[in-house]
């Protein structure tokens, strides 16, 4: 019955999201189908469809939805129907990759499956003018890091910290062996500054990286990752802040001391509201924002302080201060962009795989993290090149 209801349906009427054969069509059937469809559309559109699955079914395998009662199964065909699919990417004899999803089975050559923002769960939902390139939820921390091996919307997310993540160590041990022997009087303590850095660094971009890989993994395991992702944060800031100040005040321990207690504490209690459940409520939101709004504008104090002490010119010297404020400037940048979500904002669709919003917020990270490890080789410098002898000064 199918067949024949599928070789009499007009070819205008069939699904154009699948490429069926030409079957043969049996004329005397014809007239009694249209007769009968013509005062009972509602009842043979449905009819209809199980037809084109029936054809499907003969053309790529037995026919096995995942639906239990008939009403089902035409509900999400129909739906399959009004919305173009998503999988562009065939098999090697050119089979549509969305038939797979219909019936059941995984063409041999598929590649990868990725989603339109209509098929996503809830809990993946974030930027609504990214329309397409999302992954399926996989349940699978395996599954989630295959993803690194092909494109979709993520990928641009995940390289573009994980890359730094990798090289950073690299570049520590790189950085130390040209810094080392350029001055006799380089310290241990220096060493650590350098340490507290690039730790802060590497330990951020790879909890980015991280989340960014595992996001689509489950809801519960979504959550965790976003909390390592701000955790991160806290140590890059906390990682630069520390040899900030301590070449800041060189020459006054105490203010050293102080200012790395403040900062410290304020970022345990960021840990706090990331980790802690009753603190990631919406309730809590304001105070979780004000919290790393707070620890952002902490190293304005330091700063003020140091320019009133010894002056903008020294401090300009002694703390790298104009890479420094262009640090700023990109952080703000960045996180303006991002909250904006331009340019996707403008033309919904355009930057799903590169360009978003997301992605630039990125980039400008690392390039932020770049202007301060700049401005902190200018602080070694500057307190090794013999200009310290006015510490001694003011310590006595």
């Amino acid at each position: 019955m199918f067949a024949l209801f599928a070789s009499l349906r007009p070819r205008s009427q069939r699904s154009s999201s699948y490429f069926l054969p030409n079957y043969p069509t049996v004329f005397s059937f014809f007239f009694l189908v249209n007769d009968f469809g013509s005062s009972n559309s509602h009842l043979i559109e449905p009819v209809w469809i199980l037809a084109d699955l029936y054809y499907i079914s003969q053309w790529v395998g037995d026919f096995q939805p995942h639906c239990s009662q008939p009403h089902t199964c035409i509900s999400h065909v129909m739906a399959r129907q009004r919305r173009p699919i998503e999988d562009s990417q065939v098999s090697g004899d050119s089979q549509p990759a969305g038939i797979a999803s219909v019936v059941g089975e995984a063409p041999p050559k598929l590649l990868k499956r990725l989603l339109h923002w209509d098929d996503l769960p809830h809990w993946q939902r974030d930027n609504h003018h990214i329309h397409s390139g999302y992954r399926p939820a996989s349940s699978s921390f395996l599954s989630s890091f295959r993803s690194l091996g092909y494109l979709h919307n993520e990928t641009v997310n995940i390289y573009t910290h994980l890359l730094p993540a990798a090289i950073a160590a690299p570049a520590a041990y790189g950085l130390y062996h040209v810094l080392a022997p350029r001055y006799r009087n380089a310290a241990d303590s220096d060493i650590l500054a350098f340490c507290s850095f690039f730790a802060g660094a590497s330990f951020c971009l790879g909890m980015s990286a991280t989340y960014h890989t595992i996001s689509n993994h489950s809801p519960v395991v979504a959550r965790i990752g976003n909390a390592l992702d701000y955790i991160g944060i806290v140590g890059l800031i906390v990682g630069s802040f520390v040899p900030s100040v301590f070449y800041g005040f060189y020459c006054v321990p105490e203010l050293q001391h102080r200012y790395w207690t403040m900062i410290c504490t304020i970022g345990l209690g960021c840990v706090v509201v990331s980790v802690l459940p009753r603190f990631r409520t919406p309730t809590w939101r304001p105070f979780r924002a004000a919290m790393f709004v707070g620890m952002g504008l902490s190293a304005v104090f330091p700063v003020v302080h140091g320019v009133l002490l010894f002056g903008f010119e020294r401090m300009r010297q002694q703390i790298g201060l104009g890479w420094l404020l262009l640090q700023g400037f990109l952080y703000i940048l960045g996180a303006g962009i991002y909250a904006a979500r331009v340019p996707e904002r403008l033309m919904p669709g355009r930057f799903d795989i590169v360009g978003s919003s997301h992605q630039i917020f990125h980039v400008l990270v690392v390039c932020a993290a770049l202007a301060h490890l700049t401005g902190l080789l200018k602080a070694f410098d500057y307190r090794h090149s013999g200009a310290a002898e006015a510490c001694q000064i003011l310590g006595g």
